[in-house]
């Protein structure tokens, strides 16, 4: 797995530990990695990269529009935790991380 945001890499990283969910992430990439913030696909693209995975391979889980585009500017389906009925191009859009488990483990 990894965490592609438009925060620091820094900051990712220590909130990651903080929780105890450090190692379960291959790929930490922020704003400030030098690969551009989304919605520019740049950091998608390397986590994919780094993750030696292809893009239909992948789901980017997200809580913002520009997370969503970057996914879509490079390939990747996305799912939207926000509000259901929000006019976007993510392929799912779910009410809260919860709703994740159900989709993922079918």
């Amino acid at each position: 797995m990894a965490v592609v945001t438009n925060d620091a890499e820094l900051s990712a990283r220590v909130q990651l530990e903080s929780l105890g969910w450090i190692d379960h992430f291959e790929v930490i990439v922020g704003y400030d990695s030098g690969l551009g913030s989304k919605p520019d696909p740049g950091m998608v693209i390397a986590a994919l990269e780094r993750l030696e995975t292809a893009a239909d391979d992948c789901v980017l889980v997200g809580d913002t529009l520009a997370g969503v585009h970057a996914a879509q500017n490079a390939g990747v389906m996305s799912i939207l935790v926000g509000e259901a009925g929000v006019d976007t191009a993510a392929a799912i859009t779910i009410g809260s991380l919860d709703e994740l488990a159900t989709i993922v483990l079918g």
